[in-house]
């Protein structure tokens, strides 16, 4: 080895030691702390993860139980309202197959009633022989009267056919159905009720089914149906004496095509008195309506109900290996699950990693809910990919990040490497090349070569150096002539080589800058781009000094844009800061973030440069954060609507409740005031009699004594004789005048005998016209006994030729009285409230139209909306203040024409013009003239 080879060797020994050590000890710690970082983000990501889908889980939870206070009230509220307490009062259903005529044969019906299942209800959704053969089994169970319900209501008899009858041909039990689906039909279509049974407590047997379905008229005490989900709410409910609702789990129902429903019972009352059992049917598509409602982070999720079967009670099709098709009910299968399994033997509410239904893992949160006394798991599943798919872009970020670090290490260590053998070179050769030098000249100078550019290396103060002293200065004279040309060359070398290394340091920081980089001339033209812009952008340099920037700006920002270069150029060198949107080359758009400065007057530059920085993510976060605020304030609002909601409902409840308190007061004191006025009324009659009797009398001897007085009035002076026959005249006159008010008064105290009689009288032939005005005259009267200060105009205008009606004369006098009494109080009301010339009228009319006979009551009063005219003959409905009306007036007359007499009564209102009542009943067969 020569003398520079071990110079250089013991340099490189004494440098590189102790730089591989701290290179190895920097490494290891530098590696361990970025492996520490990156396992404690990631567990913090997963901890994120696990919180989000528990508060998915808890908010939905919280909906859930509103929703299910929701059915809860529903039920409650429905099951003491439309009016099925009074189907079973009548206890009409019993008597319906007799009444309707429509099994005249038992055997025969039972086998008319299994062709028609054959025909319209087996069909692919029946393919089990099972089914059918229980089908047939619960037609043998039905009696007569169920079988007619079937034929009349299940399978109408003509395609098409009405279910309401015509007035006046139903029968009884068709007559108060027909009420029921006023309301039933509407109610469940709004609620999303499958079906409304009514089921008689005592017998069990369904009388009412909202929707006619194959349960109508079946016995849940025996037979094929005892057993079903319905029929156990039925005896839950009956048997538990007591007023509270029962929730029934799903199960299939059969007459539901096996469908799986849950089924909510609640007892029907009739003045205190449980009667029967309402129930409500309903399917878990309700429920699925509620899980599809979504919540922020649920698009990434699937939400799903298990019951205490481990079976589900919404749609799982998405989770399962074997979906069922769309349009048929939720797959029952069992679904043993470790989240279920907690929340049935712990009642917790968790999250964690879990196999889910298809058998692959998935980050789970469960919780439990209480369905009406159930308990049921929520269980929201979100797939691992998705769940943690931070967690592996920060894993795979972190090992990134600690390559890219232990890279740059490395390279700094080969680096520092180079540098000390440069040093270790640059030290050894100043004491080696001396030496060298001089060996070499010696050697050109023997040899004869152009030495001229080299130089011994003068050492000591021997005779060499001395000669080598003298030639060196031999050789500087020469060498003077090229020394300045040579510091020039020297000088440009050196600044040519700090230029490049610049260069090189500048570009490596752009190149791995994560920002980009571009320059625009005053044209708008790209003249450079950095290589962070394929990365960012897709385009390639080439590509991207072509882009045509009025298809790669958004056309929405083009305007912003121009503001912005406009700015820019009336402010070179200061920055001007933008967002806008540019197109990536797949497509899609990229929200930017720059930060531009004018650097056209540079001559090096000759531009604009521009700085832009992704931030799509950024904004995508903003959208997703205001999208839920405005998700959370909207579910407050809806929350504080449904709240707000059930206290009107409860004040309305509360304030029916006592107006039905002080109705059946104010029935006892009518009660008592009805037998104190027959009383009275008799008592009046019979001094009345003799007073009419004794006024036609009197009449009677004025008539005679004028007669017998003929005579010896001729023998009286004429004055005398004058003033006796204006006596008699003015005798015979009273006594008329006391018999026609007489007549009239004993009218009025037979009106008030008719009128307390508490029982129902048989119909006969009436004269209406004459029922009617007396009843005008007595409302009249009535009113002004009142009011002193009442005043009406009466127009009566009845038929002359009005034939006999076969009526109960003093139910439809009550009709008149209160029909005639709230047009009375009507047009006064309006008067009070008017200043001017207003004047109250009431026009009373009668006509005959083909076999009808049409009484009209016509008020001028102020006249009601059509919100009011939909529940005008609703009990304990009423528009007039407290203490003023019952609100059964028109609801009792309602019932005497419809249902008593077999007529109609309608009301036609235009608010602030007028209202009228038509009262139309049929006339008799056989009409009769007034005499008989």
């Amino acid at each position: 080895m020569n003398l520079l080879g071990k110079f250089t060797l013991a340099l490189l020994a004494c440098g590189l030691a102790p730089l591989l050590l701290a290179t190895l000890f920097t490494h290891t710690f530098t590696k361990r702390a970025l492996e520490n970082t990156g396992r404690q983000a990631q567990e913090a990501l997963e901890t994120k993860a696990k919180d989000n889908v528990t508060s998915l889980v808890r908010a939905k939870s919280e909906h859930l139980a509103t929703f299910v206070r929701g059915i809860n009230n529903e039920t409650q509220i429905l099951s003491r309202t439309g009016r099925l307490g009074f189907l079973l009062e009548s206890n009409t259903y019993y008597t319906f197959g007799k009444d309707s005529g429509l099994v005249e044969d038992l055997e025969e019906g039972r086998a008319h009633l299994k062709a028609l299942y054959d025909e319209k209800l087996f069909s692919p959704n029946f393919p089990s022989t099972a089914t059918v053969n229980t089908l047939y089994a619960h037609i043998d169970s039905l009696d007569e009267n169920a079988i007619a319900a079937q034929l009349r209501y299940v399978f109408p008899p003509e395609p098409g056919a009405p279910l309401r009858p015509p007035p006046g041909n139903a029968t009884p039990y068709e007559d108060i159905h027909s009420q029921l689906d006023i309301f039933w039909p509407s109610a469940m279509a709004h609620l999303g009720y499958r079906d409304v049974l009514l089921v008689d407590g005592e017998r069990g047997d369904v009388v009412y089914s909202a929707i006619g379905g194959v349960d109508f008229g079946a016995s849940f005490k025996e037979g094929p149906l005892a057993d079903s989900i319905a029929a156990r709410a039925y005896r839950r409910v009956w048997e538990s004496g007591n007023d509270q609702l029962v929730f029934e789990d799903v199960a299939p129902y059969l007459p539901m095509k096996n469908a799986p429903v849950f089924v909510v019972g609640a007892p029907v009352h009739i003045q205190g008195k449980r009667t029967g059992v309402a129930l409500f049917i309903l399917g878990l598509d309700r429920f699925d309506t509620v899980l599809n409602t979504r919540e922020p982070l649920e698009g990434d999720s699937t939400m799903y109900l298990v019951g205490p079967d481990y079976r589900p009670r919404s749609r799982i099709d998405s989770l399962i290996s074997h979906p069922v098709d769309a349009g048929k009910e939720v797959d029952l299968s069992r679904l043993d699950i470790e989240p279920a399994r907690i929340v049935f033997h712990l009642g917790e509410m968790g999250s964690g990693v879990y196999t889910g239904p298809s058998g692959q893992e998935a980050l789970i949160a469960y919780a439990p809910i209480d369905v009406l006394g159930v308990t049921w798991a929520l269980i929201a599943q979100v797939d691992t990919e998705v769940a943690f798919k931070a967690v592996r872009g920060m894993e795979s970020s972190s090992k990134f990040f600690m390559n890219r670090i232990l890279y740059i290490g490395d390279f700094m260590v080969i680096a520092a490497i180079v540098i000390l053998c440069f040093v270790a070179d640059y030290l050894a050769k100043p004491i080696v090349r001396p030496l060298r030098s001089t060996v070499a000249i010696l050697k050109r100078m023997v040899q004869g070569e152009d030495a001229l550019n080299q130089r011994l290396v003068v050492r000591g103060k021997d005779e060499v150096a001395e000669l080598a002293s003298a030639f060196n200065q031999f050789m500087n004279k020469l060498q003077q002539l090229y020394s300045s040309l040579e510091n020039e060359i020297n000088s440009r070398k050196a600044a040519q080589e700090e230029v490049e290394r610049s260069q090189q340091y500048y570009k490596a920081l752009i190149e791995h800058a994560p920002d980009v980089i571009v320059v625009f001339d005053d044209s708008n033209h790209l003249l450079f781009v950095s290589p962070s812009f394929e990365r960012t952008f897709g385009y390639t340099t080439n590509e991207a000094l072509n882009i045509d920037l009025s298809q790669w700006i958004h056309p929405d920002d083009m305007e912003a844009i121009a503001k912005i270069s406009q700015e820019a150029h009336e402010n070179p060198g200061a920055p001007v800061r933008s967002e806008y949107r540019v197109k990536h080359k797949d497509g899609h758009w990229v929200y930017v973030a720059t930060v531009g400065t004018n650097h056209t007057e540079d001559t090096s530059i000759a531009g604009v440069v521009v700085n832009m920085r992704d931030i799509t993510r950024r904004k995508e976060a903003d959208r997703i954060l205001r999208e839920y605020s405005a998700t959370l304030e909207r579910d407050v609002t809806q929350r504080t609507i449904e709240l707000q909601q059930n206290r009107d409902e409860l004040a309305h409840t509360l304030e029916e409740l006592r107006n039905a308190q002080d109705q059946l007061v104010l029935n006892e004191k009518m009660a008592s005031l009805g037998a104190l006025t027959a009383g009275i009324a008799h008592e009046i009659k019979n001094p009345l009699n003799f007073v009419t009797n004794f006024a036609e009398l009197t009449a009677e001897l004025a008539e005679e004594l004028a007669t017998e007085m003929e005579g010896p009035l001729s023998l009286v002076e004429p004055d005398v004789r004058e003033n006796l026959l204006d006596l008699l005249k003015d005798i015979r006159l009273n006594s008329e005048k006391i018999e026609e008010h007489g007549k009239r008064a004993d009218n009025i105290v037979k009106s008030m005998l008719l009128h307390s009689r508490g029982k129902k009288d048989a119909r006969q032939p009436t004269d209406v016209n004459a029922l009617l005005e007396e009843y005008v005259q007595l409302s009249y009267h009535g009113m002004r006994a009142l009011d002193s200060t009442f005043n009406i105009e009466l127009d009566v205008n009845l038929a002359p030729e009005f034939p006999l009606l076969d009526v109960v004369p003093q139910d439809l006098a009550r009709v008149f009285l209160n029909i005639l009494n709230n047009g009375c109080y009507a047009a006064n009301q309006r008067k009070k409230k008017e200043d001017g010339d207003f004047q109250p009228k009431l026009t009373v009319s009668t006509e005959i139209a083909g076999d009808q006979a049409i009484i009209r009551i016509r008020d001028n009063g102020d006249g009601m909306p059509q919100e009011t005219l939909e529940k005008i003959f609703t009990p304990f409905f009423t528009t007039k203040p407290a203490g003023a009306g019952t609100g059964l007036g028109l609801s009792i007359s309602y019932d005497i024409v419809v249902q008593e007499h077999h007529g109609e009564l309608h009301v036609d209102s235009e608010p602030g013009s007028h209202t009228e009542f038509q009262i139309m009943l049929p006339v008799l067969s056989t009409k009769q003239e007034k005499s008989t």
